[in-house]
């Protein structure tokens, strides 16, 4: 472990003087280990109270980025103190998120139910919001066997002013969305790009270069998601819920016999459960698990009709566990069963089509 700040300081050369109030208070209270990295600073964490990793980097001498993984084995308080005002643009956890709106309740000179525009959401894993940071002091309070995960790009002004001069007319709408906060969650893009800034290319060569374009990239998402609210406000809704109904469908057709759960969606796509089944409903008109039995309903009348596969096959290659489930589901839709829709439409029937009067249907996402 280092041996006292003055240590510590000394292991971050790597990052401007000028950027270490935002994050070296909570690697000295945390008990950081720096350690040598190609391409910016990294850290473990180890304390009484918490245990972790964080590592960071500079695009420029006044743009940080930072990443932070931290379980609290206890409750602690752990305080911040930055010297300057900054903006930031990040992708936090559940935990965070709270810790971060209830700051912003504290301070702001009125009290909103959510001080972020659009909404952000309590049941998501992570959450993309832009928000302003105030330079001083501040304390957080971290809660026994919490789990917080962050990636923040973390901008002083003279930073964000450049990226404004090249936006041009777009530029303000960028400065006025940090200072009031927004949440972003409408933009899977931005999330998947945010959370592709990690150690792992921190090795390449062209570390620097990669992850100032993936810096560049996370702000124009932002700046584009701007534009279209402000263009059409009532419409962003129903594009997201293309955009959504599109990665579900991708997302089952690419794996019919074993879908994901519904879970496994929402976290893919940065939604909660409830809200993600609201918004394909609203686009295709049908929950994902019917749309699923469409999908496979289509897939069984393609493969029925080549006429070289058994029933049984069929049916366990769109995940049905028995042949007379798969059976019952097709005789549901079609008003008859595979063996007698592939006789009506020409096909030859296999010898091995018998079905397994068994008990059992294929797993569909469940909830909704």
């Amino acid at each position: 472990m280092m041996n006292g700040h003055a240590d510590i300081r000394a292991q971050l050369a790597g990052i401007p003087a000028r950027l270490h109030s935002i994050f070296l208070p909570q690697l000295q209270q945390l008990g950081a280990q720096v350690f040598p990295v190609p391409y910016g600073v990294a850290a473990r964490l180890d304390s009484a109270v918490a245990t972790g990793w964080f590592w960071a980097f500079a695009v420029d001498d006044d743009c940080l980025v930072t990443t932070m993984h931290l379980v609290a084995h206890r409750s602690f308080t752990l305080r911040e103190e930055p010297a300057m005002d900054y903006r930031v643009l990040g992708s936090l956890s559940r935990v965070d998120t709270g810790l971060v709106n209830a700051m912003r309740r504290e301070h702001a000179a009125t009290k909103p139910d959510d001080p972020f525009e659009g909404g952000f959401s309590a049941t998501l894993p992570q959450n993309a919001l832009a928000f302003s940071m105030r330079r001083g002091p501040r304390e957080f309070t971290m809660e026994a066997e919490s789990l917080h995960d962050s990636c923040n790009i973390c901008m002083l002004p003279t930073f964000l002013d450049r990226m404004c001069e090249l936006l041009g007319e777009s530029g303000p709408s960028l400065v006025e969305a940090f200072d009031k906060g927004i949440a972003l969650n409408e933009t899977p893009r931005l999330l998947q790009t945010l959370h592709a800034i990690d150690p792992t290319e921190a090795m390449r060569a062209g570390a620097p270069l990669h992850y100032r374009a993936l810096v560049l990239e996370t702000l124009a998402e932002m700046s584009s998601s701007l534009a279209e609210r402000e263009r059409d406000p009532s419409a962003i809704d129903l594009r997201h819920n293309k955009r959504i109904a599109d990665a579900v469908s991708s997302a089952l057709l690419a794996s019919l016999a074993d879908p994901p759960t519904l879970d496994e969606l929402s976290g893919r796509l940065y939604l909660g459960r409830t809200q993600l089944c609201q918004r394909f409903r609203d686009e295709t008109g049908t929950s994902i698990g019917e749309y699923l039995a469409r999908l496979r309903l289509e897939e069984a009348k393609r493969r029925l009709s080549r006429g070289s596969e058994s029933i049984a096959a069929i049916a366990h290659g769109l995940g049905y566990a028995h042949t007379s489930s798969f059976s019952a589901m097709f005789a549901r839709h079609e008003g008859m069963g595979p063996s007698a829709w592939r006789k009506k439409h020409g096909a030859k029937a296999s010898a091995h089509g018998g079905a397994d009067l068994t008990q059992g249907s294929a797993e569909a996402p469940a909830g909704c």
